[in-house]
Order: structure tokens, then C-alpha cells, then sequence
């Protein structure tokens, strides 16, 4: 059984051995590059950039916009 398993092991070709150890190393390294590059887009954002010191504290924010009350009209 175990000359079995070694045999179907040694059967498959180099070049598919290849594309194994390829796409095992580039698949993961192109997930790690794209969730890198999501998180530097969202922290850019304008609205992340004006209260990012508010963010990193564990206080509330309360945000009064007169222009959009319903009190004025």
C-alpha cells in the first residue's frame, strides 16, 4: 500500500509539481497583497483621515449638523 501511494506520487509530472508549489505561494501572497491594499484604500478615505484620532479612543462621538435638522423648518 504504501509503494502504492509513493507511485502515484512519482507518476505526476513535473510540470504539474511545478504549478502546485507556484500557485501555493502566489495565490496566498496575491489575498495578502489585496486585503493590504483594501485597509491603506479605507484608512485614505476622507471621512476615516477626520476622525481617526477620535477612532482609536473608545469614546462616543456625538455629531450635531444644524443644516440637517429637523428643528429649523
Amino acid at each position: 500500500m504504501f509503494k502504492k501511494i509513493i507511485d502515484f506520487f512519482l507518476d505526476i509530472p513535473e510540470d504539474t509539481w511545478r504549478d502546485v508549489v507556484l500557485s501555493s505561494i502566489f495565490i496566498p501572497l496575491v489575498f495578502y497583497l489585496a486585503t493590504k491594499l483594501r485597509i491603506l484604500i479605507v484608512s485614505s478615505l476622507p471621512i476615516n483621515k477626520l476622525f481617526s484620532g477620535y477612532r482609536k479612543t473608545e469614546t462616543d462621538i456625538l455629531i450635531f449638523i444644524s443644516q440637517l435638522s429637523g428643528a429649523n423648518s
